[in-house]
């Protein structure tokens, strides 16, 4: 299965992938792994709940930084706030949950460089990614300390809990070493691997829908008084 998900996403060369019982585990298995006294979590806000949620239920501090009008990132506030708490590990979700956006390529790529110099870690979260122009699972290959979060929920398969973390081959080893044994069912890989031996169905379909969306999005904006925003997701 492993293998298979490397093929579908890919994963550039030097990198590699573990699993984890919906994107859900990797994100507590993240927290454990990053569990040091006084260790913080960063991510923006609004933002998807389990971050915050699971920080807290490890012991961690959480830190949000809100989005700015029309729900871009605060480069300022959020380069600042690197600075100031030094985040074991900061989440971006690209595109964003619940706001659906993809931010600024550009903003993204100095707030990894920020995290980096602090000796952070970065995970751009991509749970949506088949409905977005754009991902960073190539240039993650250019930095140790990014990692690329993904999940076959947007396969229409979120009762499978089926989640996979990508990164540096040595970045990997060192978070799967907290990961509990059998985390993955058998049932779990099986349904796993037939969805991706028939990817290009769940291609169409998802071709379809984002088709869909920019049609529904146009008859919105065409409507007086109703304002659109560009969704990714």
């Amino acid at each position: 299965l492993r293998g298979a998900l490397a093929v579908f996403a890919e994963l550039p060369a030097g990198c590699s992938l573990m699993l984890g019982n919906g994107s859900d585990e990797l994100i507590d298995l993240l927290s454990v792994a990053c569990m040091k006294p006084q260790a913080t979590i960063l991510a923006p806000l609004p933002g998807f709940v389990l971050y915050e949620l699971s920080a807290r239920l490890r012991g961690l501090r959480f830190v949000g930084v809100p989005l700015r009008a029309g729900f871009e990132l605060d480069e300022t506030a959020m380069l600042a706030a690197i600075e100031r708490e030094r985040p074991a590990l900061t989440y971006l979700a690209y595109p964003n949950n619940p706001t659906a956006n993809l931010w600024d390529d550009a903003v993204i790529a100095r707030i990894v460089d920020a995290v980096g110099r602090q000796q952070g870690l970065v995970v751009i979260d991509e749970a949506y990614q088949p409905f977005s122009s754009r991902t960073w699972m190539q240039r993650m290959a250019a930095h140790e300390h990014v990692l690329v979060m993904r999940t076959l929920s947007k396969f229409g398969l979120a009762g499978v809990r089926l989640g996979y973390l990508c990164g540096r081959e040595a970045l990997i080893q060192e978070i799967d070493k907290v990961r509990p044994p059998y985390n993955v069912s058998s049932l779990n890989a099986e349904a796993a691997l037939f969805a991706l031996e028939h990817a290009y169905e769940f291609g169409r379909q998802a071709a379809l829908l984002r088709d869909e969306r920019a049609r529904l999005q146009s008859a919105f904006a065409a409507m007086p008084g109703v304002t659109t925003f560009p969704s990714e997701a």
